[in-house]
């Protein structure tokens, strides 16, 4: 009876990780999974593949670090606020004034109701309900290194097949995005993806993670390093042929910290991360093109980030502590953009992933989500001295801090592909940083009890 069960729970195990490597593989391929179809079919397979993996067998038979549980407490209740918004409460303090101003125009009751609409509120949820999976998925199954390194292997090929087909695309002739006319960014890459800022998001992650396998397998002795070199050499040219101010310049960052924190804890690997940055040096040159013509026009699109900036934090001055909810930007902040702004286009998003998080949360709960990932966040750079040279978690501050910066200037995390690789790479870090307490314990204990049979037996010598 203890073997079948056994077997049962491998063969869920295998299950749930295989289909979230297809999760990977697949994600970016319906323009990035935008809402709303390709959209719910990845977040029922990244719940199916979290629930598969959470019914197979353990990780590991030793007892990982502890992390900390509040963090995670924290992040349940920041995916339920959105849920209490949109329920049809009796009017009260939380509800939001412009239901208030409508009944009185309207001389009806008015909507207890705390967001503002409830229109795309559900697949933007839903959304947030993938990356969560995604995460969840990771975090069980990445705490064996072989599985991990799967994860990674995944993410990675996905990327290198749509770096490539993006180039072939922008080679020759830049004309359509899967079997579809492009509509958008005619003179960017974007290969399967529609906005040039989420492609570079994409690219940019991917880069990071490219970088954290050659790291592992190094430490492995299982380097295949110009295949490797090759992908990432076709990441880093589609990156930068997206024109994405924003995008390449967090993603730059992002990896000369990786690269330096690198280089500091492993010496051998200097010399190639050295050759690494002056190929990323010599690309930038040659195809800097796109990001050069895109200059002239900083200045217009600083205005308009501005004021978006304004009318962002003005709609968020009506709610500050309950938020306005999922998917109600546009009817926000309409009252307060220029009129310049609204003949063009729809502005439904803040264009900053962390103003447009905290206007549609409240304050209070954008205060909880930011102190739950940052605490999680330490304890994957707190994994970085207790275990010399640890890969994984140094993936997950490195993507971190890509998010972050580029979401001081748009809201990639916003797009399944995009968001769910994130928390994918932040997942397999965090895991891996649980791990890594264990691991230098172990190793800790096995040299003091070499230490002391050494000692043992130099002391018998003598005698």
């Amino acid at each position: 009876m203890a073997c079948k069960r056994k077997s049962l729970q491998a063969l869920f195990g295998a299950a749930g990780l295989a289909l979230l490597c297809a999760c990977l593989l697949l994600a970016p391929l319906p323009l990035g999974s935008a809402p709303p179809l390709p959209a719910l079919l990845l977040a029922v397979m990244q719940g199916l593949a979290a629930l598969l993996i959470a019914l197979g067998p353990p990780a590991a038979a030793h007892r990982p670090r502890a992390l900390p549980r509040w963090p995670f407490a924290g992040l349940a209740l920041v995916l339920l606020w959105p849920v209490v918004q949109h329920l049809p409460l009796p009017p009260g303090p939380w509800t939001h004034p412009a239901h208030l101003d409508a009944s009185a125009v309207l001389g009806t009751k008015p909507l207890g109701r705390i967001a503002l609409t409830g229109e795309g509120a559900s697949g933007a949820l839903l959304t947030w309900l993938g990356h969560a999976a995604a995460f969840a998925a990771t975090l069980l199954a990445a705490r064996d290194l072989a599985s991990a390194r799967l994860l990674l292997a995944a993410l990675i090929v996905s990327g290198v097949t749509v770096a490539l087909y993006g180039l072939a695309v922008f080679a020759t002739g830049n004309a359509t995005v899967l079997h579809m006319a492009k509509w958008a960014y005619p003179g960017a890459l974007t290969a399967t993806f529609v906005n040039r800022n989420d492609f570079a998001a994409f690219a940019g992650l991917t880069v990071l993670a490219g970088i954290a396998y050659l790291h592992v397998s190094s430490a492995r002795g299982q380097v295949r390093a110009p295949l490797l070199a090759a992908g990432l050499l076709a990441l880093t040219a589609a990156l930068l042929l997206t024109g994405s101010r924003a995008g390449i310049a967090a993603a730059g960052i992002a990896l000369a910290f990786q690269a330096g924190v690198i280089a500091w804890q492993v010496p051998r690997l200097r010399r190639p991360l050295l050759m690494g940055c002056g190929l990323f040096a010599a690309l930038l040159l040659a195809l800097s093109n796109p990001l050069l013509d895109r200059l002239p026009g900083a200045a217009d699109a600083l205005a308009t980030r501005l004021a978006l900036t304004s009318a962002s934090l003005a709609a968020l001055a009506e709610a500050p502590w309950t938020g306005i909810g999922l998917a109600s930007f546009a009817d926000a902040a309409a009252p307060y953009l220029p009129p310049a702004l609204m003949p063009h286009v729809l502005w439904d998003r803040a264009h900053s992933a962390w103003i447009g998080a905290a206007l549609a949360l409240g304050l209070p709960v954008f205060a909880l989500l930011l102190a739950s990932l940052a605490r999680l966040a330490l304890s994957c750079a707190g994994a970085l001295s207790r275990q010399h040279g640890h890969p994984l978690p140094l993936l997950a501050c490195a993507a971190a801090l890509q998010m972050a910066l580029h979401g001081l200037a748009d809201e990639p995390l916003t797009l399944p592909a995009v968001g769910g690789l994130f928390a994918v790479l932040f997942g397999l870090g965090l895991a891996q940083a649980g791990q890594a307490g264990s691991t230098a314990r172990r190793t800790e204990s096995a040299r003091d009890s070499a230490m002391t049979r050494a000692r043992s037996g130099s002391g018998s010598a003598q005698t």
